[in-house]
């Protein structure tokens, strides 16, 4: 075995194996043969035995076989300490592959005695599984202008293009346009309104959102068609937990929609502006100047100028990380930064993927709120694009 110093230092180093008793050490190929050992190990003892007898204990140099006999000794040593090694990883593998460390532990149904789902585990986290469905809050109504974003037209030195929503439709909307200080400039353009079905997440009354379990397996059969079989919440999900953040709910239920949402989509092209000049904007149902946001823009300089531009991906907002570790948050972070480090940059690309789920207006509203210091002074070109450029 180990000497008591290898066996504290070994100890120390690995806590949690400290008490492990090497029943059988399996010595690697490029130690020394184990009955050589154990003949070094006889003829060390006697050595030292003879030099305590002549009194040359401090001379370990006078002996050819004692130093000989020590080196294979030393050998036995880190040969017991590889053996030692060899077994800890063995053992600590043997663990990581047992239940407790398994998918199955920490993730899956639960079910009761009678083949009952009674539980969902995900990442190690579990949330009840329940018969009735949560009551849930009224369907969202927002009638001030939400999902704001301004987009570059087809001609950038004289064109913008804007886009809002609402619940109800309004035709007191409007866009103000004015050259930047000069309010005598301004100019009201009428959106062009469409119906638009919203799609929401069901929430509790106190924010959570719910999920429908669904028969396992039938991930790919519509909502409508598939069989409920129970509901629970996101409220025991923690933001730790990185299989929740990471949408592990897709693998074991659905977020359960409200019905069909009847929203209006606004969208106004604005064309007649003056190129390389600064604007000023508000979208106001209450006429100009309103206590609204201001927003801002440059047209684009008549021929070929030199321009900047930022490019920036992949915010893709989860819903369902909302309350446990909240996604948007990044994206308004994001774009912090970038007003920061190019304030003057003319417009900006964003190549996806800006939410998750492209119906799902929960994550949508959740991305363009956070976005919005960004969106409302940068014109975006939005969507998954390849950029081919020549520069020389």
């Amino acid at each position: 075995m180990l000497s008591a110093y290898d066996a504290a230092v070994f100890a120390e180093e690995n806590t949690d194996v400290a008490e492990l008793t090497v029943e059988a050490p399996v010595v690697d190929q490029t130690a020394v043969d184990k009955q050589d050992v154990v003949e070094a190990k006889a003829l060390a003892a006697e050595n030292k035995t003879g030099e305590e007898a002549t009194g040359n204990d401090a001379d370990l140099g006078g002996s050819e076989s004692y130093e000989e006999a020590v080196a294979k000794q030393n050998a036995l040593q880190e040969a017991e300490r590889q053996a030692l090694t060899a077994e800890t990883k063995r053992k600590n593998l043997e663990r990581a592959e047992g239940y407790d460390f398994s998918i199955e532990a920490n993730d899956g149904y639960v079910w009761d005695e009678e083949g009952t789902i009674t539980g969902v585990t995900i990442g190690g986290e579990t949330a009840p599984v329940v018969k009735e469905k949560p009551a849930a809050q009224k369907a969202p109504v927002n009638n001030e202008a939400n999902r704001i974003t301004m987009n570059l037209g087809s001609d950038p030195k004289s064109e913008m293009n804007f886009q809002w929503f609402t619940t109800d439709p309004n035709p007191d909307y409007k866009v103000y346009i004015y050259e930047e200080g000069n309010f005598d400039s301004v100019k009201a353009w009428t959106p062009e309104m469409t119906a638009y079905q919203g799609s929401y997440i069901q929430k509790t009354e106190d924010g959570h959102y719910i999920f429908a379990v669904t028969e396992p397996n039938d991930e790919d059969i519509p909502l409508e068609d598939k069989k409920i079989i129970g509901y629970f919440t996101d409220e025991v999900f923690s933001g730790d937990n990185l299989k929740w953040t990471d949408k592990g709910f897709e693998d074991y239920a659905v977020g359960l929609p409200y019905d069909p949402v009847a929203e209006t989509a606004y969208t106004v092209n604005v064309t007649g502006l003056k190129p390389g000049t600064r604007y000023g904007y508000q979208i106001s149902k209450e006429g100009f100047p309103a206590v609204v946001p201001i927003g801002s823009f440059t047209t684009a300089q008549a021929g070929n100028q030199p321009f900047k531009f930022v490019h920036y991906t992949d915010t893709q907002n989860a819903f369902s990380s909302d309350n446990a570790r909240k996604e948007a948050a990044y994206s308004e972070s994001t774009a912090k930064a970038i007003l920061a480090t190019m304030p003057d940059a003319n417009f900006a690309f964003h190549t996806g993927d800006v939410v998750n789920e492209d119906y799902n207006d929960s994550e949508w509203v959740e991305t363009l709120s956070a976005l919005e210091g960004l969106t409302y002074h940068m014109p975006h070109a939005f969507g998954q694009v390849i950029m081919i450029m020549n520069i020389s």
